[in-house]
Order: structure tokens, then C-alpha cells, then sequence
């Protein structure tokens, strides 16, 4: 299944969605210049999260085969064998990335509201906000 899927592929398409976010925490959180963390993010984060690679599919793998038989798989690979599967397995680790984005860049106003709206409710249970 992992060949089949071009998981090694998708792990690097997936590595380099990650990068402009990972340059912009690191200058966001204030410990570098944007020259300077493009500079660490290629030259350190990246090759760690690529080494990291086959633990990543060793570990893929051991979840897939948690919650897909054997049969499941077979009808997967099947699926991505077809033009919509491979332009599936193409496109979500931008996708994966894009929703990542949205999620940071929403969620935090949504928690802000809720805790705002909630506040009585929290503090009944012992939680100071």
C-alpha cells in the first residue's frame, strides 16, 4: 500500500507544504530574520523532517492496517490506480497544507469567541479565564 500510494512521494510533497509555514513561525516567534529562517528551515528543519521519513511510513503503515483490511486496502490501491485517485494522492498534501492554513488562521478568533461567550460556564467549572 505505502508503495502503491507513492507514500515516500506524498511525505516530500508534504515536507515542502510545510515549509513557508514553518519560515513564517520562525520569524513570527521572533528568533530569526526572513533570511535567516529560510536560511535554518532548509538547512535544518528540512533535512531532520526528511530523515524522519521512514519512521513516518513504518508508523503510516501500522495505522492503516488499525483500520483497513486487507481487502479494504486492495480496493484503495485499485482507487488510486485510477486518473481521480492519482490526482487525489497529487493534490492533498497542498490541500493538507491549505486546510492546516485555514485552521490556524481561524481557529484561534473562533476559541477566542467561545471562551468570551462561555465565560461564566467555564468559571462554574473551575476554570479561570
Amino acid at each position: 500500500m505505502i508503495q502503491a500510494l507513492n507514500m515516500g512521494g506524498l511525505m516530500e510533497q508534504t515536507i515542502q507544504a510545510l515549509r513557508p509555514g514553518l519560515v513564517q513561525q520562525m520569524q513570527q516567534a521572533g528568533r530569526a530574520n526572513p533570511q535567516q529562517a529560510e536560511a535554518a528551515v532548509g538547512e535544518v528543519i528540512m533535512p531532520a523532517l526528511r530523515a524522519a521519513t521512514p519512521q513516518m511510513m513504518t508508523g503510516i503503515a501500522d495505522i492503516w492496517a488499525r483500520y483497513f483490511t486487507a481487502e479494504e486496502l486492495r480496493q484503495m490501491v485499485a482507487f488510486y490506480d485510477t486518473p481521480l485517485g492519482r490526482k487525489s494522492l497529487a493534490l492533498m498534501p497542498q490541500m493538507t497544507a491549505e486546510t492546516q492554513a485555514l485552521a490556524q488562521r481561524i481557529l484561534p478568533q473562533i476559541l477566542q469567541d467561545t471562551i468570551s461567550k462561555n465565560r461564566d460556564a467555564l468559571r462554574q467549572r473551575g476554570i479561570q479565564v
